[in-house]
């Protein structure tokens, strides 16, 4: 790995604890240097660990497809999580087709509230994690904000038609929602 050229790089690749939690004592033999480090990355980080094994060549996908692999794998656990936390919802569709607004990953009326859903799937890189500026990271959400924006002023409107029904709400949220 060649050294640091810029502050980014600098801090997010010369901590060999950050990249690399385990160290090779024997054949087949590893210790573990930081038990949460190690969690984290081994665990939370799965997609960062495929992406580097993607961009060094160890792997046989394109970061690209391991990128867009977790990104629906993260739609369909926020599905999962809605489910539950919503069960009881009057409303509750995912992948829906809104009028010609396009599809909405998830809405969700309770009384006279609808929950608007846009799941991003871009994963951070470790750049866009530690030199991030509310600007640049706004930038990486707001396609699906404004999808879930327009969505949600068309319910307001009375726009949205399901089943041949008009949905009524008083009040919509409009979600945009990280998988980091």
């Amino acid at each position: 790995q060649k050294p640091p050229t810029d502050w980014v790089s600098a801090v997010y690749r010369s901590n060999i604890l950050q990249r690399r939690q385990l160290v090779r004592v024997a054949s087949d033999t590893y210790l573990i240097l930081h038990p949460q480090l190690y969690l984290d990355r081994y665990f939370h980080g799965l997609v960062h660990l495929l992406d580097d094994a993607a961009r060094s060549g160890m792997g046989s996908d394109s970061w690209q497809r391991v990128r867009a692999r977790f990104g629906h794998l993260f739609e369909g656990y926020i599905r999962w999580l809605l489910r539950r936390g919503f069960a009881r919802a009057a409303l509750l569709r995912f992948g829906v087709s809104l009028d010609r607004l396009g599809d909405t990953d998830a809405f969700i009326v309770m009384g006279r509230t609808a929950l608007v859903f846009e799941c991003n799937h871009h994963y951070l890189s470790g750049p866009e994690r530690y030199d991030s500026t509310a600007s640049t990271l706004a930038e990486i959400v707001r396609p699906d904000l404004q999808k879930a924006i327009e969505t949600a002023m068309a319910a307001a409107d009375g726009r949205i038609v399901l089943d041949g029904r008009a949905v009524e709400v008083d009040e919509v949220l409009p979600i945009a929602v990280l998988p980091d």
